[in-house]
C-alpha cells in the first residue's frame, strides 16, 4: 500500500510531529511505500506546502520526503492528515485523519472531515469516535532517573508553558528555572536538567514534557488543564503521576508517586514492545475500511 503522510517539519522536540515520522519509518520497513508531505513551517497555520528540495527530513527514519517530480504519487496513495490540516488541500482519494490532539484545540479551526474519511486518533481520549486508537509510548531513553537526586534532595524548580499560552494568560512561576520549548535545546541536556528538578509547574496537561519529568523524577504540578479536564488525563493510556495544588498550596502524596512512577514504566514498556502489531491492525483496519 501507498501512504502519503502530511506533517509540519520534523522537529526533534515535538513528539506529535515525530509520531508521523515514526508512522511512515514504520509502514516503510513493513514493506509498504510511504512518504512525507511538509506544511510551510513559514506560515502560522499553513495549509501550503514547501517546496522539498528546501529543507531535510528526519534523521536515522526511513521517512523520505515526497518529491516535486513524484506527485502523481499521491493519487494512487493514502493520504494521512493530522488534525492541523482542514478539509482535503491535495484532494486525495483516500484519507486518513490522524488526531494528535483534539480537534480546534490548536488552531481553533474544525477540520471538515469527509464521511468516508477513516479516523485515527493518538489517544482514547482524544476523540469520541476514532476507527482506530494508536498510541505511540516510545520515549527518549536519555529520560530516566539513573544517578538523579532524591526528590527531598532536589532544591530547583522549574516552569513549562507548553501549548499552555493557547488556552490562557500563562506565565513564569517565581524562583522557577523556565523550561521552554526550544532550550534546552537538545533531550539529553533536557533529561541532565529534569534529573535536578523538583517540581515542574506546567501550563501545558497535554504533552510529552510532564511524562518526561516523571520518567527522570521530577513531579509535575499542573497550573490548569484547559482544554483538558483532570479525568481525561488519568483515563489516557500512561494517565500522569502528579502533584496538585490545594488551597494554593502543593500537595504531593510521595509514596503514591513513586508507585505510580513505576507503572507508568511498565506501561510504556509494553506499548513500546506492542508497536508494530498495532501498526499492522492499523493497516488492516485501513486496507479493509477503504474496501467498503
Amino acid at each position: 500500500m501507498n501512504f502519503t503522510i502530511v506533517s509540519q517539519c520534523y522537529m526533534p522536540n515535538s513528539n506529535g510531529i515525530k509520531v508521523l515520522h515514526k508512522i511512515c519509518d514504520t509502514l516503510n520497513r513493513f514493506g509498504h511505500d510511504a512518504r512525507m508531505i511538509y506544511l510551510n513551517p513559514r506560515e502560522a497555520n499553513s495549509q501550503n506546502f514547501i517546496d522539498p528540495s528546501t529543507i531535510k527530513g528526519a534523521p536515522d527514519l526511513n521517512a523520505p520526503i515526497l518529491k516535486q517530480e513524484d506527485a502523481s504519487f499521491i493519487d494512487t496513495s493514502i493520504v494521512v492528515y493530522p488534525e492541523v490540516v482542514i478539509a482535503n488541500p491535495l484532494s486525495a482519494k483516500k484519507v486518513v485523519r490522524y488526531f494528535g490532539n483534539k480537534e480546534s484545540y490548536c488552531n481553533g479551526r474544525t477540520v471538515m472531515a469527509g464521511a468516508k474519511d477513516f479516523i485515527v486518533a493518538h489517544s482514547r481520549v482524544i476523540h469520541p469516535k476514532p476507527d482506530y486508537v494508536l498510541f505511540s509510548a516510545e520515549v527518549n531513553p536519555c529520560f530516566n532517573g539513573v544517578g538523579a537526586r532524591y526528590f527531598e534532595e532536589r532544591t530547583m524548580d522549574a516552569t513549562y508553558i507548553g501549548k499552555g499560552y493557547i488556552y490562557g494568560n500563562v506565565g513564569v512561576i517565581p524562583n522557577t528555572l523556565y523550561i521552554a520549548r526550544e532550550w534546552p535545546t537538545t533531550q539529553d541536556q533536557l533529561a541532565i536538567l529534569m534529573r535536578q528538578v523538583r517540581f515542574l509547574y506546567t501550563w501545558d496537561a497535554w504533552t510529552s514534557t510532564n511524562i518526561e519529568a516523571v520518567l527522570c523524577g521530577a513531579v509535575p504540578v499542573i497550573l490548569h488543564y484547559d482544554p483538558w479536564k483532570p479525568e481525561e488525563i488519568d483515563g489516557s493510556e500512561l494517565g500522569l503521576p502528579r502533584a496538585e495544588i490545594v488551597d494554593g498550596e502543593v500537595r504531593l502524596d510521595t509514596e503514591k508517586f513513586l508507585k505510580e512512577r513505576l507503572e507508568l514504566i511498565k506501561k510504556i514498556s509494553m506499548l513500546t514492545a506492542s508497536w508494530d502489531d498495532r501498526v499492522r491492525e492499523f493497516v488492516v483496519k485501513v486496507d479493509e475500511h477503504f474496501k467498503i
